[in-house]
């Protein structure tokens, strides 16, 4: 293996181009001096290659394949000049080494092939794709400085067969950007069998996501944020997690998708496997109508927040959605919704969230089943208790003749500020109050069962309560239990042996009956 520096500007594989007139090959450590320009025009071997300051290496579109057995410091340098269109890979070297590549230009595409692991030490900018077969490549350099990384093409983690962890991608702190923007009739990232992404701590953007179906396609997400804002628009999907045992770990962190232009599909197969979740969402779209849709499946959840600040969540006919924490759709001058299936076609599958906010021009159109409310939001609504529901002026419920359960273990708050009603309210609670912070319609019926000693009540003694259908408190207390002078409206009224109603001073008004004939 020798040392091999240019003589002269001309072709790779002219002999007039090098010192000794030899030309380079496998397993050399090549260095292009000051001055010099050599031009690929072909495909060369190589073991490494070292660009001084004022050297240039024209790609011309071909390859160069090294092979550094010698263990050379530096597959490339910082300082040199990249021209043209160059492509390498790295398929062989007895030792773990940096990738260099701050100079001025850019790779295409790099192929990594070789059981060892490879730093960056400047930040690397791909023109093309980069593929990881075998090895590890991280982006944080031997000096412990973060780099980042962009990839324009697509980057394949994996050999797409075999064991696990053969082909690792370990992101630090470094932000990455791995196809972004990009639309074309694949993903931009790949974690295929045998492929191990490791997130780290960065802000990251992909195009989209893909993950072979296997334990052996592995995954670990930032605990920052990932920005998807590209597609396969062949699959018309921009993000597959599926169920076929692929081992997948948000870390806590936040995926959020920003669309321009397009509507796309994901598949996050929560109903088949538990660490399929996210763990905070947001959907923020470059367009009020924009939208994102599950795909394949049964149950989306995110273990902690979903929030909508534009565009639309639309989940599908068949989907259910569990969210842990809060759920908001608003940002006060974007247009922001969460359909529960679509407008023509409403699904009954349960939403179940901790709480709800709809916000100034955001809409929740609910499950004609059941959404549960198990927690409360963490900011406390205008009564100073943990908000239930929330809608406020400008906000829309649509309740698609579906049911709020309010099953928390909290005293809540229940705000309707804005359009339109609850159909039916079930508060199955224990040892808390639910107040209702606004005159409150319900179009359906209400049904109470809570602890004997607490109650459902408004948070003032004026505000109105409305109940179209029966009213029926099992256990529990309905009313105020001091200064209640607002008007009550029930189709009927049934209070079982565990439950109370407390009447306001004014007036309570009886517009129907149950199917027994009880007013």
């Amino acid at each position: 293996m020798a040392n091999i520096s240019s003589a002269a500007t001309g072709d790779w594989n002219a002999t007039s181009s090098w010192s000794g007139g030899v030309v380079p090959v496998a397993g050399d450590k090549v260095t292009i001096l000051n001055t010099h320009n050599i031009t690929l025009t072909q495909d060369q071997p190589a073991g490494a290659v070292i660009i001084n300051s004022g050297g240039t290496l024209t790609g011309g579109g071909f390859k160069l394949t090294l092979n550094d057995a010698a263990g050379t410091t530096f597959i490339f340098s910082n300082v040199g000049t990249i021209s043209g269109v160059l492509d390498i890979d790295i398929t062989g070297g007895s030792a773990d080494r940096p990738i260099n590549e701050a100079g001025t230009g850019n790779i295409r595409n790099l192929l990594i092939n070789n059981a060892q692991t490879y730093n960056l030490h400047y930040h690397l900018t791909l023109d093309g794709n980069l593929t990881l077969t075998t090895g590890t490549l991280t982006t944080v350099s031997s000096g412990g400085t973060d780099m980042n990384l962009t990839v324009t093409g697509t980057t394949t983690i994996g050999p797409t067969s075999g064991a696990a962890d053969q082909a690792t991608l370990t992101c630090n702190g470094s932000n990455i950007s791995l196809g972004a923007l990009r639309q074309q009739a694949d993903y931009a990232l790949n974690i295929e069998i045998g492929g191990t992404f490791v997130g780290g701590t960065g802000t990251h953007t992909f195009g989209s996501l893909f993950m072979a179906q296997s334990a052996n396609a592995k995954a670990t997400m930032t605990t920052g944020q990932v920005k998807v804002n590209g597609y396969n628009n062949s699959a018309n999907k921009s993000w597959r997690v599926e169920y076929g045992g692929d081992t997948f770990d948000n870390a806590n962190g936040t995926v959020m998708f920003q669309f321009n232009g397009f509507d796309s599909r994901m598949s996050m197969r929560g109903d088949s496997h538990a660490n399929n979740a996210f763990h905070n969402l947001i959907i923020h779209m470059n367009g009020d109508t924009r939208q994102i849709s599950p795909d394949n499946g049964n149950k989306i959840i995110v273990d902690n927040d979903l929030t909508i600040t534009r565009g639309k969540l639309v989940m599908g006919i068949n989907h259910e959605l569990e969210v842990g924490g809060d759920v908001v759709i608003d940002d006060a001058s974007d247009t922001a919704e969460l359909e529960m299936g679509s407008s023509s076609n409403i699904s009954s599958k349960a939403a179940t969230f901790g709480s709800l906010t709809i916000g100034n021009e955001g809409t929740y159109k609910a499950t004609s089943g059941t959404t549960t409310i198990t927690k409360g939001s963490a900011t406390p609504g205008h009564s100073g208790l943990p908000s239930a529901i929330e809608v406020v002026s400008g906000g829309t419920f649509t309740h698609n003749s579906g049911t709020v359960l309010l099953s928390s273990a909290y005293d809540q708050d229940l705000e309707f500020d804005g359009t339109g009603n609850m159909y039916n309210l079930t508060i199955n609670k224990s040892d808390n109050d639910v107040i209702h912070n606004s005159n409150l319609t319900i179009e359906g019926n209400l049904s109470i069962t809570l602890a004997t000693a607490h109650t459902f009540r408004p948070n003032t003694g004026s505000r109105t309560l409305t109940v179209i259908g029966d009213v029926t408190i099992v256990e529990g207390k309905v009313g105020a239990t001091t200064n209640y002078t607002g008007a009550i409206s029930f189709g009927s009224l049934t209070i079982e042996s565990g439950g109370t109603y407390i009447a306001t001073s004014g007036t309570t008004t009886i517009t129907d009956e149950t199917s027994g004939g009880y007013g």
